[in-house]
């Protein structure tokens, strides 16, 4: 597989990101986000809370 430069490959990304954002798949990719955080988060308070 060949080498993209740096410059195209962001190029790319960027292209890519917006096409899900017109798709909706960014808010699902959002909210997975602040459920892996929250949980993440919970989990931590409550190990701290039993040490």
């Amino acid at each position: 597989m060949a080498r993209l430069p740096l410059l195209r490959l962001f190029s790319l990304a960027l292209r890519q990101l917006m096409r899900d954002a017109r798709a909706g798949e960014l808010r699902v990719l959002f909210f997975a986000l602040v459920v892996a955080v929250a949980a993440s988060t919970a989990i931590g308070y409550f190990g701290a809370r039993l040490s």
